[in-house]
């Protein structure tokens, strides 16, 4: 029975006394079949809600509010009671997905029956003694080919299906087949069959529980005829004539009465279309002369008003879209300018760079061509041009090693250890490896001022880069006899560190422009060498590492550069500092204490020149030496000598140092050999992967050959004291 949307009513019959009793009525849907429970008291029904969805209540026989059974999703219907009162079978309608359930009156859940079977069945009922049901059962899809089973209903509380038994089939006659139910003594069974839709009543078959032949129990009725009497019309012709002329004239009243109406009807239909219709195309062409705010004004809510308000809403759009790519266009100007002046920029670096590399590069090729031409005037002078041509080197791996660490900042991969640093400790180590640019430029330097009992934290390798610039720039622009001092103190928890220089100072506009990349401030008098990128590095070191960076100066009056560093809490000792002098010389002393002609170096680099550069400086330090010019060749030399220390390149073109390290390392005849990494890589994770291939040190090009024959004698006595404990 399909849903209707009026007011249905549940009655019980009284075959005693004949009387009708309604006990329910129900406004949103439709009663399903009923079903009494078998003490009488109530009536299961199936009550269908306003989504379309039904669900199982229990009335009481006697009137009264409805209480709901089931609960789940889906339509339930055709309930049917068990002899005991404790089961309701039901079958599910949702979603044409036909499946029998069960409702336990005591524990009050549904269960379905068969899970897992995938004929789809409905419309069951329980046999008198209630251990079986029989219920109808069709293949997915195919609702006109039902046929009638039976099968055991368990009593342990649980129906699941038991040995994938669903029951014997009792009919194979095809068809569509509907309610079914049983005889009281449980030998027979009934069912409405019909062969399709098409038919206009279902017969009504039985068949016996155990199978068998199914019996149409229509058939069995007889119908008799018999002639009973005549029947005798008689109709005045004339009559029947004046009533037809008279129909005919009605007909044709209401015929142009209704014509008319509708001709009306038609002229106000078009008019209520056609007006709205020409405000739309009017509104249209307005929007299409630039004007958004035009709107078209309609309080109708028919597809009419609709269209009006899709229309003003599509104009809303239009108008934020407009507006968005007008701010996009004004983003995008905004940004062309910007890459504009970041182009400009690129240039002014490239000519800057390109300068700065030209210019050292020049007076070293002049020198050089000079010393080759063998036609210096004096010994004096060579040495001046050798000096030069160190310098001007120098200079150009300051240039190197500030564009490398810009790069580093701008891309964000500056590397910090921050670590507790002892300020005094710090500043002394730095002091020593600085002195001889000092006592060059005839320059007084004092730290006196700097107490013991400071302890920061920063990274210490970056403090001292700092230092090194800020002080660079400090010896540039102090004049010979001047004094540059390092001071420090404290102020709550910020350790404050100043460098001032008795130089001519700067001017108070152009403080600003010292921490600009490349702006070398062009109203000293002296040539100020340099990139230009120190001052930037040093604030950015700073500020990551906490702290600020500022200077203070006028023209004549000299510079103070000051840099803060955050306290380092708790009380920690000082480190051992050993004072120098300042006039002291530390790096006098730069040749072996003793030759030693048995200690074999193997140096190994593709390219000649430096090849043979390293071979001189370690051959006039006292060492025997091995030459290689490949990776290949230093391992083939490498297991036939078995050098004390090895000067390894990375990048070669057969086998790099990387794979030469780990190849040797790999082998306990040849992993006791000390190996140093000299390469032009010079970023940090490059560093780290050497170190990690089994290098012992690692050494930048260009590179100190005081600095080299150091490492050397560092690794000998490490490999002497290594073996002596071995022994």
């Amino acid at each position: 029975m399909s849903p209707i949307r009026r007011t249905r009513k549940l009655a019980v019959f009284d075959t005693v006394t004949r009387n009708k009793e309604i006990i329910a009525s129900y406004g949103a849907g439709w009663f399903g079949v009923p079903g009494f429970t078998l003490d009488d008291r109530y009536v299961i029904v199936s009550l269908v809600t306003e989504n379309g969805d039904s669900r199982l209540f229990r009335i009481p026989r006697d009137g009264g509010e409805p209480e709901q059974l089931t609960f789940h999703d889906g339509r339930q219907c055709y309930p049917n009671c068990s002899p005991d009162g404790k089961w309701i079978l039901y079958m599910d309608l949702g979603n044409r997905n036909y499946k029998l359930h069960v409702y336990n009156n005591e524990t009050k859940k549904t269960l379905r029956v068969f899970p897992d079977l995938k004929d789809q069945h409905w419309s069951g009922s329980f046999s008198p003694d209630g251990t079986k049901i029989c219920y109808l059962r069709f293949p997915v899809g195919k609702p006109l080919l039902s046929e009638v089973y039976i099968a055991d209903f368990p009593v342990n509380g649980k129906p699941e299906k038991k040995a994938n038994n669903y029951g014997t089939q009792l009919t194979f006659t095809g068809g569509y087949k509907w309610f079914t139910d049983w005889s009281p003594n449980g030998k027979w069974i009934t069912y409405t069959h019909n062969h399709g839709y098409e038919l206009p009543m279902p017969g009504v078959w039985i068949i016996q529980s155990s199978g068998g032949v199914p019996i149409n129990v229509q058939k069995l009725l007889q119908t008799r005829r018999a002639i009973i009497g005549y029947a005798v019309l008689d109709i005045s012709l004339q009559n029947l004539n004046r009533v037809i002329a008279r129909g005919n004239r009605i007909a044709a009243i209401i015929a142009f009465t209704f014509t008319g109406i509708a001709i009306l009807c038609a002229f106000l239909l078009i008019g209520n279309i056609v007006r709205p219709v020409k405000n739309i195309a009017h509104s249209a062409e307005k929007i299409a002369q630039g004007n958004f705010d035009h709107k078209i004004l309609s309080k109708r809510n028919d597809e009419i008003g609709i269209l009006a308000h899709s229309f003003n809403t599509m104009t809303e759009q239009l108008k934020t879209l407009i507006e968005e790519k007008d701010i996009r266009n004004r983003e995008l100007e905004e940004a062309n300018k910007e890459l504009q002046t970041l182009d400009k920029s690129k240039d002014d670096f490239l000519s800057l760079v390109s300068h700065e590399l030209r210019t050292p590069l020049s007076s070293i090729l002049v020198y050089a061509d000079i010393l080759l031409d063998a036609k210096s005037p004096s010994e004096e002078m060579r040495t001046k041009y050798v000096g030069t041509i160190l310098s001007e080197s120098k200079r150009l791996t300051r240039l190197i090693n500030d564009v490398l660490d810009l790069s580093k900042i701008e891309a964000g991969r500056m590397s910090f250890t921050i670590k507790v640093v002892h300020v005094r400790s710090l500043i002394g180590d730095f002091i020593e490896a600085f002195l001889p640019v000092f006592e060059k430029n005839n320059i007084n330097f004092e730290y006196d001022r700097v107490p013991k009992d400071i302890f920061v934290m920063g990274d210490r390798d970056k403090v001292i880069q700092v230092l090194t610039n800020i002080i660079s720039n400090a010896v540039k622009y102090t004049p010979a006899g001047g004094t540059i001092n390092i001071s420090a103190n404290m102020k709550k928890d910020t350790a404050i560190i100043a460098v001032k220089d008795t130089g001519k100072g700067i001017a108070h506009d152009d403080i600003p422009k010292v921490f600009d990349r490349f702006r070398q401030l062009e109203n000293i008098d002296h040539h100020a060498e340099g990139s230009g990128l120190g001052m930037t590095i040093s604030k950015v070191i700073i500020e990551k590492l906490g702290g600020k960076i500022w200077i203070e100066s006028d023209i004549n009056s000299g510079t103070t550069v000051f840099f803060t560093l955050p306290r380092a809490e708790g009380d920690h000792i000082p480190d051992a500092i050993t004072e120098k002098a300042t006039t002291s010389n530390l790096l006098t002393n730069t040749e072996p204490k003793e030759k030693h002609i048995t200690n074999k170096i193997l140096i190994v680099d593709d390219e000649q020149p430096i090849r043979e550069a390293i071979q001189e400086c370690v051959e006039k330090a006292g060492y025997s030496t091995i030459v290689a010019t490949g990776g290949n060749e230093a391992l083939k030399l490498a297991f036939r000598y078995l050098p004390e220390v090895m000067i390894l390149d990375v990048m070669m073109p057969d086998l790099s140092g990387l794979e030469v390290c780990r190849k040797l390392q790999s082998d306990k005849n040849t992993a006791g050999i000390k190996i140093i990494m000299l390469s032009a890589r010079g970023q940090e994770k490059e560093k780290e992967e050497g170190l990690k291939a089994g290098a012992d040190r690692y050494i930048t090009k260009p590179f100190d050959y005081k600095e080299l024959l150091k490492v050397i004698e560092e690794l000998l006595d490490l490999s002497r004291n290594t073996t002596g404990k071995n022994k």
